[in-house]
């Protein structure tokens, strides 16, 4: 502004409400690029979370159906004979100390998935019936035909996720 005598530049009212206005509209956009941070944190969590429990129940429907014999049937431990590799015994269970479901083949044990909280094996017969979990009988393990598989996971503060599974055996059909 032009002040009596020649002089020009700003007052300090002026430059007080330009520094102001400067200052909210920088703190407006700091504010907003911290939400999309943490959004974007966030979804990468539950991408993490999905795609940990979509690989572990890719893995074990898999292998479960092509079992030729179950040997366990736990509510949360399942263990058979794959149709491949001679035969080999197979035990998928979850690692609650770990939070990660676990593959066990011939007495080693290596992690499938992490992020997990949870395993449940409900197992049905060629009559979907559902058998109460635990199938001991190995009459009644013989005539389990369907295992639905649920895999449960969790990471950092988010909602728990739940994704689950069925799966025919071919060998028992």
């Amino acid at each position: 502004m032009r002040q009596p005598g020649g002089q020009s530049g700003f007052t300090l009212i002026e430059l007080v409400v330009a520094v102001s206005l400067f200052t909210l509209v920088i703190g407006a956009a700091l504010s907003l690029y911290q939400q999309g941070v943490l959004a974007w944190q966030r979804g990468e969590k539950g991408v993490d979370v999905q795609e940990n429990l979509r690989l572990g129940l890719d893995r074990m429907s898999r292998e479960l159906r092509t079992a030729t014999a179950l040997q366990a049937a736990n509510g949360n431990l399942i263990t058979f004979k794959t149709a491949y590799d001679n035969n080999k015994t197979v035990s998928y269970y979850y690692d609650a100390a770990k939070g990660q479901l676990m593959r066990k083949v011939n007495g080693g044990s290596n992690p499938l998935a992490s992020c997990v909280t949870g395993l449940t094996f409900k197992y049905y017969n060629q009559y979907s019936n559902e058998l109460p979990a635990p199938v001991s009988d190995p009459d009644e393990i013989g005539k389990i035909t369907l295992v639905r598989i649920t895999l449960e996971g969790k990471k950092g503060d988010l909602k728990p996720l739940k994704l689950t599974t069925s799966v025919r055996i071919r060998a028992c059909e």
